[in-house]
């Protein structure tokens, strides 16, 4: 039986080095990941495959907008 495919949602500008290592064992054991940066305080620790700015424009907002009103 082969494994799924595993999303990720995490804020990867204050948690990536943790999101990373999840990424990396959920890959090495053969398992696709999905990763959905949330986070909006910095730049992400790596690239994700949707990125904070899509995740707020498909919301109907701006991710620049959301981390300035977050300060």
């Amino acid at each position: 039986m082969r494994p799924g495919r595993v999303l990720i949602a995490g804020s990867l500008d204050t948690k990536g080095e943790e999101n990373l290592f999840l990424k990396t064992r959920l890959n090495r054991a053969g398992v696709e990941t999905l990763v959905v940066d949330v986070g909006i305080l910095g730049d992400p620790f790596f690239a994700p495959d949707v990125t904070r700015h899509e995740i707020a424009e498909y919301a109907g907002a701006s991710a620049t907008k959301l981390s300035r009103d977050a300060d």
